[in-house]
């Protein structure tokens, strides 16, 4: 008889280990599909930027395209008119005048002083056709 209840007593220590054991198994498995579900989330979250910049090298790739065409079209305009050019220069000066012919004369009332320092611009365009 005290086998009997020795031999249950170690079965039902033996079943409460295991079931301590199956219960923290129990949680590492819970603990595996959250991480599991955040590691999907992320997953989604990457895709989505992913495919976002594959629509704006997409788009990048377009306005490159286009940016292609526009140049061609300015130097096929270049060939056709030729070159245009602008130049010029300027002039600068200063001018003294002591006659009294300016202040007397009607037209010339409004300068209080002749005397003075001064500029000239002269911008020039050329073209030079095809």
């Amino acid at each position: 008889m005290k086998k009997l209840i020795t031999l249950l007593l170690m079965l039902l220590i033996a079943f409460l280990i295991q079931g301590a054991s199956f219960a923290d198994e129990r949680e590492e498995i819970r603990m595996l599909y959250r991480q599991i579900e955040l590691l999907k989330k992320r997953i989604e979250e990457l895709e989505k930027k992913i495919e976002e910049r594959r629509k704006r090298e997409k788009q990048m790739r377009k306005e490159i395209e286009e940016v292609k065409e526009v140049k061609k079209t300015i130097e096929e305009i270049k060939k056709r008119f030729g070159t245009l050019s602008i130049h010029g220069g300027v002039v600068t000066y200063y001018q003294a005048a002591s006659s009294s012919d300016i202040e007397i004369d009607i037209s010339w009332n409004h300068f209080t002083n002749p005397d003075g320092a001064g500029y000239n611009a002269d911008i020039e365009l050329s073209w030079k056709p095809v």
